[in-house]
């Protein structure tokens, strides 16, 4: 390869590296941007009956269905 060449490869992928460098900015930046929403407020006080019946209602499992012993 002629120096020429080697020079433009070089200066190719020194233009990359600096897009990807700006890139990787960028979404770092967005995702502490998501990172810095409250989480959801936790439900407290809730005796152990009220909880399964949450449970349940989050994990239904199907009804048609049932284990052989």
């Amino acid at each position: 390869m002629a120096s020429e060449e080697i020079a433009e490869q070089l200066k190719a992928v020194l233009d990359e590296c600096a897009r990807l460098r700006e890139e990787n900015k960028n979404l770092k930046s967005l995702l502490c941007i998501q990172e810095e929403k409250p989480d959801a407020p936790l439900v407290e006080g809730l005796s152990q009956e009220d909880k399964v019946i949450l449970f349940r209602s989050l994990f239904r499992g199907r009804e048609d269905v049932y284990p052989i012993r």
